[in-house]
């Protein structure tokens, strides 16, 4: 498990490919998955012609595909993007976390703007929405106010919106007010809670009582209540008589009251 024996089993796969991914079948350690990683990266055409002619209970061996997206990914973005959308099409659970691992490599080989299009030119569907909100991650920590724009320029759709909660989570780390300014200019709908959702958790260690007000204008009841035991919870843990005063005026249930109290005492 160390970082030299995976470097060196990512240079000999590199090297010899087929036999050397073959060679560590038998072995209990991750040999394979770095071995195949190597090849993937090094010659990534034959590593997916042997990849496909496996048998489906070698394909959802976990060093194999992971080590082949891996490789993939570090080769050709493009090449582990398809890869990424044809185990999606045979129904490999782990597909949607393929793809976000080839957004991140998208985003730290290229500048976010190339990143935004490359996700919003896949199909649209779950593996788009896992790219959009990892890009949107990315590029909010380089530019927020861009980020945004960006998000917002979209039509509705999950990786939307949770993208726009990841932007402002990043840009309220930054700059907390000018986070608000905008949050401010937004009218009602899911993306605007997704965003005060991101917004909230994110300044709740340094003004709480901000957080919990935020929160507070979340138009959907269940994310609302959500941000808000969340958040209660986080300030109870910190200042339990502080939270308790601010819960005395806030007309919140007894049920959310006790989720945000008692949660606090647990151990």
């Amino acid at each position: 498990d160390s970082s030299e024996w995976k470097d060196f089993h990512y240079a000999w796969g590199a090297l010899g490919g087929q036999s050397v991914v073959e060679f560590g079948k038998e072995s209990e350690k991750r040999d394979m998955a770095a071995a195949c990683s190597g090849w993937a990266g090094a010659n990534p055409q034959a590593a997916i012609a042997w990849f496909n002619s496996q048998e489906p209970d070698q394909q959802n061996r976990r060093d194999l595909k992971w080590g082949a997206v891996y490789g993939l990914a570090n080769a050709d973005p493009q090449v582990a993007t398809d890869f990424a959308m044809q185990r999606q099409e045979l129904g490999d659970k782990d597909a949607a976390h393929m793809m976000n691992l080839v957004a991140i490599t998208v985003l730290r080989t290229g500048n976010p703007l190339e990143a935004a299009r490359w996700s919003t030119s896949l199909p649209e569907g779950s593996l788009q929405d896992v790219a959009v909100s990892q890009v949107a991650q990315g590029y909010a920590k380089e530019d927020p106010t861009n980020a945004i724009t960006w998000l917002e320029s979209l039509p509705q759709s999950k990786g939307q919106t949770k993208g726009l909660g990841v932007a402002f989570s990043a840009w309220a780390s930054r700059d907390a007010d000018a986070a608000g300014k905008r949050l401010n200019l937004m009218g009602e709908s899911p993306a605007r809670d997704s965003a005060v959702n991101g917004y909230a958790r994110r300044i709740v260690y340094e003004n709480p009582r901000s957080a919990l007000d935020w929160a507070s204008t979340i138009n959907n009841p269940k994310v609302r209540n959500d941000t808000l035991v969340n958040n209660g919870r986080i300030y109870a843990k910190r200042d339990r008589e502080g939270a308790r005063q601010w819960l005395a005026g806030s007309n919140l249930s007894p049920d959310i009251q006790r989720q945000i109290m008692g949660s606090s005492t647990r151990k």
